[in-house]
């Protein structure tokens, strides 16, 4: 059969119109993988002082949700590759910046970025007496980050996890939050309006330093088991978490306020301030942080 040009024009209309969705959904994936950058506002200036794990964890949330990270050339250039190709980020997709320039700074309290009026900072401190600098700042302050960081203060307990050392109890409860939840909670913030001068972020639920240490152990087994693929009866057997140290009614007594964060997150997500990484797999983690280091 012979067709005319209005026919085959036709036939390659209806040929698009099969192929649109495939178009649409790979356009649809690109907006979310990529950054998208919509004129200054959209970058934010990140300081490489932040632990590394919290830092990354930033600098991929921050990409996926718009935003462009810069860093001045000398920090860019501070962070060794080999924790680029760790973390699984192009070191050339955060662009070099002056921080003068940036009107939103996420740092840290060593920083001491000056005050400014056009400038809106940040914070991120593991201090729990820290107190706000200045104007224009909102301070992150973060308990029991379960990661691994010389400029962390568990680093040194985590050594002792690793070397099996048994830790003193402290007859106290650690509401460990991973650096993936603490980036999702800090990036959704950034763009809100009227928020407290302190925002307290750590995990809901409560566990022994003990606790904590046995499921460490178990983990690690595994985790050095698996490089030689000599795997023992006992160690890969099912073994239950220990529950959370108590189920209290109300607020756990040493638990830091975290109403603030729930009710700013509530603006965003149904949910508010809902951690999303189990225990285990911040311990995996944590390990995989430990064995490149």
């Amino acid at each position: 059969m012979k067709l005319n040009p209005l026919s085959i024009e036709f036939l390659g209309f209806k040929k698009s119109l099969r192929t649109l969705p495939f178009y649409f959904a790979r356009g649809i994936l690109k907006f979310y993988t990529f950054p998208v950058r919509i004129g200054t506002s959209m970058e934010v200036h990140i300081s490489p002082t932040i632990p590394k794990p919290l830092l990354f964890a930033l600098l991929e949330r921050l990409m996926q949700n718009g935003w462009q990270p810069t860093m001045t050339e000398g920090a860019h250039a501070s962070i060794p590759l080999q924790d680029w190709k760790f973390y699984g980020i192009d070191p050339n997709m955060v662009l070099s910046r002056h921080i003068e320039l940036a009107q939103t700074v996420i740092s840290t309290p060593s920083d001491q970025i000056p005050e400014s009026e056009e400038c809106k900072n940040f914070l991120i401190s593991f201090d729990k007496s820290i107190e706000k600098l200045q104007k224009n700042t909102v301070i992150f302050q973060i308990h029991d980050l379960l990661a691994y960081d010389t400029s962390l203060p568990l680093c040194e307990t985590i050594h002792h996890w690793k070397d099996g050392i048994e830790v003193e109890s402290d007859d106290q409860a650690y509401y460990w939050v991973s650096p993936r939840d603490v980036s999702d909670a800090i990036v959704m913030c950034l763009s809100m309006q009227s928020l407290p001068d302190i925002i307290e972020i750590c995990g809901r639920r409560g566990w022994s330093i003990e606790d904590t240490q046995s499921e460490f152990s178990v983990l690690f087994s595994r985790w050095n088991q698996s490089k030689s693929g000599e795997f023992r009866k006992e160690t890969l057997q099912s073994i239950e978490l220990p529950l959370m140290i108590q189920a209290y009614t109300g607020t756990p007594p040493n638990r830091p306020n975290l109403e603030p964060l729930h009710s700013l997150l509530l603006r965003k997500r149904q949910d508010g301030w809902r951690p999303y990484v189990p225990l285990r797999t911040m311990l995996m983690e944590l390990i995989a942080s430990i064995e490149k280091m």
